[in-house]
């Protein structure tokens, strides 16, 4: 709905004035006005909540989570290079299946995989870690 100059400058006196002093073919234009948007709380009605996060067996919001995911990516980014697109002979993570670079995680930490580096660092990370880590990666094209 537009508003001409008259209803915009309407609306600012009315913001101003007490609503007793409008008259009656004004409040009739007042009126006619969409009502404003619904509050957030009303829109989210219906949407389940997001569930918690744990780091370190401390629930978080999942924001901090993704945050998180992040922050221990940037440590695979030292050798399987910038995006996880690897420079050299190390292999690339970006792009990788999610299931397969979870699997792998999983096998350096049980020692079923061998590698020096990996190994050390896979011990380090839950397998929540390993999911969103793996996530991250596979989402990268």
């Amino acid at each position: 709905m537009k508003l001409n100059k008259y209803v915009t400058c309407l609306l600012a006196a009315a913001s101003l004035a007490a609503p007793a002093t409008l008259l009656a073919a004004d409040a009739t234009v007042v009126a006619a006005i969409p009502a404003p948007a619904p509050a957030v709380a009303d829109l989210k009605a219906g949407i389940p909540e997001e569930k918690p996060c744990l780091i370190a067996g401390w629930e978080n919001p999942r924001s901090v989570c993704v945050a998180h995911t992040k922050t221990i990516a940037a440590t695979c980014l030292i050798c399987h290079g910038p995006n996880g697109r690897s420079l050299g002979a190390i292999p690339s993570l970006a792009g990788q299946d999610k299931a397969y670079l979870v699997a792998a995680m999983k096998d350096f930490k049980s020692g079923k995989r061998e590698s020096t580096v990996m190994q050390k660092y896979a011990v380090g990370y839950s397998d929540q870690e390993y999911e969103d880590l793996a996530e991250l990666f596979a989402s990268i094209k």
